[in-house]
């Protein structure tokens, strides 16, 4: 690979990441609920449908101060993914979802807010994540379609859960009370697919993420929560 391939390899590389929040270490030194990249914030053709509402959102972001329309920030970042390399061929394939992204979002209703997640409106979405290293957007996305659209938790439950789970991690005095349960299995299973699929599984934390559901809801218990994800 000569030294033009190599830059272009890493402007596509620089390109195609998300800022994650979670410790980070410089130097000796551990900061808490950081908001870096790290080795989880690489998108691949594998992981794109996964992260690409994310990825665009902290894309618009870097717009916000400039007043744009949606329309016009879609156009510039049209313009400048076609001006990124083509030689590598997961770069190709990020690209073409990219644009294929971009260009949806353009048959929407053009308005100066953040796209909606499966029909969630992103200015509902009020709390810091400091649980993990999961966008706040997707977790709002996951439990709302999981819990809210099931009729099991309201939106202002919805929202004090998260807000006491995610951001203050601190369970409350009068656990949550879920209503319209199929079975206790399947709310497990919604919680354990919650630490599965959107947090990747993280190693040795299934006692932490077992408890989202066994120390903040009535009738759960997390070390019998905890023995369904660890297998």
């Amino acid at each position: 690979m000569n030294n033009k391939e190599i830059l272009n390899n890493l402007k596509a590389f620089t390109f195609f990441q998300i800022i994650v929040t979670a410790d980070h270490e410089f130097e000796g030194e551990v900061s808490k609920n950081k908001k870096h990249w790290n080795n989880d914030s690489v998108l691949t053709p594998e992981n794109w449908d996964h992260h690409k509402a994310t990825f665009y959102n902290q894309r618009f972001d870097k717009y916000k101060n400039e007043g744009l329309p949606k329309d016009m920030i879609i156009e510039e970042e049209l313009e400048f993914v076609e001006s990124l390399p083509n030689e590598n061929k997961k770069y190709k394939r990020l690209k073409r979802l990219y644009t294929r992204y971009l260009k949806a979002l353009s048959s929407q209703p053009t308005t100066n807010q953040k796209p909606e997640l499966n029909g969630v409106e992103q200015n509902k979405v009020n709390f810091t994540n400091n649980f993990d290293a999961v966008d706040e957007n997707e977790i709002y996305r996951y439990f709302y379609d999981k819990l809210v659209k099931k009729k099991m938790l309201t939106e202002a439950e919805l929202d004090k859960f998260l807000k006491s789970a995610f951001q203050e991690k601190t369970p409350p005095k009068k656990r949550f009370k879920l209503k319209n349960v199929p079975t206790k299995g399947k709310v497990i299973s919604i919680f354990y697919k919650y630490f599965k699929d959107e947090a990747q599984r993280p190693h040795g934390k299934q006692e932490q993420y077992a408890s989202l559901l066994g120390e903040y809801f009535e009738g759960y218990k997390t070390s019998t929560i905890k023995t369904n994800f660890s297998k």
